[in-house]
């Protein structure tokens, strides 16, 4: 699930899953273009809740993606307007 927090123009972006096993997580931002805006570093994370919050700077762009990478291989991607 994802949630969102604006402050100003910057906004906090709240990641939640649960995975099954433990695995390596990334995270990339990209704009609407699919150009690569910010890769968060990989994080090995233990099966269970898996909670990451991302501050992003809102006036940069209006629609961006956010893709889940595990174990290097794509998991999923949310679209978020602003």
């Amino acid at each position: 699930t994802m949630a969102k927090k604006a402050k100003g123009n910057r906004v906090q972006v709240i990641l939640e899953c649960t995975l099954t096993e433990s695995a390596d997580v990334e995270i990339a931002l990209c704009n609407a273009q699919g150009q690569l805006l910010k890769m968060y570093p990989k994080e090995t994370q233990q099966a269970g809740y898996y909670r990451k919050e991302i501050k992003i700077n809102g006036s940069i762009f209006e629609r961006y993606v956010i893709r889940f990478i595990i174990d290097g291989q794509p998991a999923g991607e949310k679209i978020w307007s602003e």
